[in-house]
Parts: structure tokens; C-alpha cells; sequence
């Protein structure tokens, strides 16, 4: 099981299983979860609703890959399943990975 998100600043991402256009938050980030976005995220395992609640607090103007790693290090999107975190950019010319391990307490999923 991999851990993909993406955060793109300003721009409509549309699902590809069904052309669905995933909601854009008023700051212009999304955070898209591996999984698929037209159902809604196991109970065991919902990093949307966090991962957009921490994204929203961080906000547009800190949208830089040291703020998306902390927002991608924190509880619960850590978890025991977290092997490794990427942070990419083309325009930047960044491509960051990190070995993650979540120290206890954390949760398995």
C-alpha cells in the first residue's frame, strides 16, 4: 500500500476514474490521498479530512516544501504504514525524499 498525496497550488485536479473534479480549497491547495477520491476514505484510515485541515492552516503563502513536509510528517498522515515521503517540484528543481518512521504512540494505519 502506497501513501501518494498531491498538493497542487491554484489548480483543478480531476480524478481520472471519472473525470470528478476534486474540490480546491479557497486557498487554491488540494491534498489528494492515494486513495480513490470518489469514495469516501476507510474509517481506519482517513488522511483526507486531516491532511486538508493541516493544509488549510498552513496556508498558501507557506506552500513551500519545508512546510509541505511538515504538514506530510505530522499525525496522523504518519502512520506504521509511512515508508518514505517525496516532495517534488519542476519549477523548483526540488525533488526531496525522506525514510519516515513513526514513533510510538502512532497509529498502524
Amino acid at each position: 500500500m502506497e501513501n501518494f498525496f498531491s498538493i497542487i497550488p491554484g489548480i483543478p485536479v480531476w480524478d481520472m476514474l471519472g473525470d470528478v473534479m476534486l474540490k480546491v480549497f479557497e486557498e487554491g491547495m488540494i491534498m489528494q490521498p492515494y486513495k480513490d477520491e470518489v469514495q469516501d476514505p476507510l474509517f481506519i484510515d482517513n488522511r483526507r479530512g486531516p491532511g486538508n485541515a493541516c493544509m488549510k492552516q498552513l496556508g498558501q503563502n507557506r506552500t513551500s516544501a519545508e512546510g509541505l513536509y511538515q504538514v506530510l510528517k505530522s499525525k496522523p498522515l504518519l502512520n506504521k504504514t509511512t515508508v518514505h515521503t517525496v516532495i517534488m517540484s519542476v519549477t523548483k528543481n526540488i525533488y526531496q525524499t525522506f525514510i519516515q518512521t513513526c514513533p510510538n504512540p502512532c497509529w498502524a494505519f
